[in-house]
């Protein structure tokens, strides 16, 4: 069971219900970006898939992004996305709205990988368009690994991914969001009967707007 924030609720957890996770839906995204710096680097990629625990998927999100800029080539050496590939794409201005819907009301759960990364550059493309901040909960499945797995060499998504059986990442927005799903399914079986839901979730889960 976790607690799920009602829409316009300020904090989650505070007089909320508990929702098993049964219950819950789910959206697991990933970006792809010019550099590491949401100060000063653009969001080239946005994936995401909805889906439940249950493994039915819901929905699927995949935008290639113009970021008006040059690509690095350290950035194309990584996802080999290409100028070539982003001229004709559209800008964020328009990309973003379009996510922000998929991803659906607040008490649907957002899924990343490090999300701090991610957010950071959410929280800084949804100010420059001046839209509202997220109200969604994130569960960064860096930390859910941390809780179940402990004592790991290391948590990056292709090592977790190799170790729970799950599809590797390719460096892509869609294809990493789906990496995202079923490690974050595989983490919380493996904790089943160790931990419970709320104990879980609560330990793996960040707010949207502290990034």
């Amino acid at each position: 069971m976790i607690p799920v924030r009602p829409a316009g609720h300020p904090k989650p957890g505070i007089g909320a219900e508990p929702v098993p996770l049964a219950d819950c839906e789910f959206v697991a995204f990933d970006l792809e970006t010019t550099g590491l710096d949401a100060h000063r680097h653009r969001i080239i990629e946005l994936g995401a898939v909805r889906f439940r625990m249950d493994g039915m998927e819901l929905g699927r999100y995949s935008q290639l992004v113009n970021p008006g800029c040059r690509m690095p080539p350290d950035a194309t050496a990584v996802n080999g996305i290409t100028d070539a590939m982003l001229r004709h794409q559209p800008s964020l201005v328009n990309v973003l709205p379009e996510f922000l819907k998929f991803c659906g009301p607040p008490q649907t759960i957002l899924i990343a990988h490090n999300a701090s990364f991610d957010l950071g550059f959410l929280r800084r493309a949804m100010a420059e368009l001046a839209l509202p901040p997220l109200a969604h909960r994130v569960v960064d499945t860096l930390l859910l690994a941390q809780v179940v797995l402990p004592g790991r060499r290391n948590y990056k998504l292709e090592t977790l991914a190799a170790a729970l059986g799950a599809v590797p990442p390719q460096h892509r927005g869609l294809g990493d969001a789906l990496t995202v799903m079923h490690v974050f399914r595989e983490l919380v079986r493996c904790a089943a009967g160790r931990l419970t839901e709320k104990t879980l979730m609560c330990r793996a889960s960040c707010l949207s707007e502290t990034y």
